[in-house]
């Protein structure tokens, strides 16, 4: 506090860190202390051109307790959930807010994600969100990814894809990552035993990579 006013509160009488203001600031003029201390309602009513002026500390008492509640709850399950967001979309258009919601994520990286970024970017946005406490798990990419595809080529190219994804979640600190089978009825259901046999084997080689990963990885 500086002057009896927080020391983000600019010359102009606004908040200076209005996107990023922790959730005790973005309450406001819902401030708790309304509910044990009708002085603390006239102090705010005086300075907060939102409120009725006719309005009764009962009133708004009642007002304040069911919109704390309704604040806290939306918090809780922010907490709770994961959104899911490609990389490519969260690195050019929604970091910032992710950072100011504090949602934790699901990233994504089908398509050219991991082509196209490096580990620096990666890196960088793993920083932003760990200075704001969000939790990140990974959705590893799937698109032509078969697991148990009848060329060894493909197979291993497959598996070098995934590993590199991988990579990229020990970056992230995610202890999972969401991976799929690559398996289509229409082009590989005459062959579903030895694909499914194929693609056990693969699947044992990304595993032991999981294993030795830092933070192990579960793959889902």
């Amino acid at each position: 506090v500086r002057d009896g006013h927080c020391i983000f509160y600019g010359e102009d009488g606004l908040c200076q860190i209005h996107p990023v203001k922790p959730f005790h600031c973005r309450r406001w003029p819902l401030h708790p202390s309304i509910l044990n201390d009708e002085n603390a309602w006239l102090a705010i009513k005086a300075d907060c051109p939102g409120f009725r002026k006719d309005a009764s500390y009962r009133e708004v008492v009642r007002l304040v307790r069911s919109k704390i509640d309704q604040l806290d709850t939306i918090e809780k399950t922010k907490k709770l959930v994961n959104i899911t967001c490609p990389f490519d979309l969260l690195y050019e258009r929604y970091l910032e807010r992710v950072l100011e919601e504090g949602l934790n994520l699901e990233i994504g990286l089908n398509g050219t994600i991991l082509d196209t970024y490096s580990c620096q970017d990666f890196q960088r946005v793993q920083d932003a969100l760990a200075q704001k406490g969000i939790r990140v798990s990974i959705h590893g990419p799937f698109t032509d990814l078969p697991l148990g595809s009848c060329h060894k080529a493909t197979r291993m190219a497959t598996k070098d894809v995934l590993i590199k994804a991988m990579d990229v979640a020990t970056i992230f600190n995610s202890a999972t990552m969401v991976i799929h089978s690559g398996f289509d009825p229409k082009h590989h259901g005459d062959d579903h035993e030895d694909w499914g046999k194929r693609a056990i084997q693969t699947l044992d080689e990304l595993l032991e990579h999981a294993r030795k990963a830092t933070p192990p990885i579960t793959l889902l």
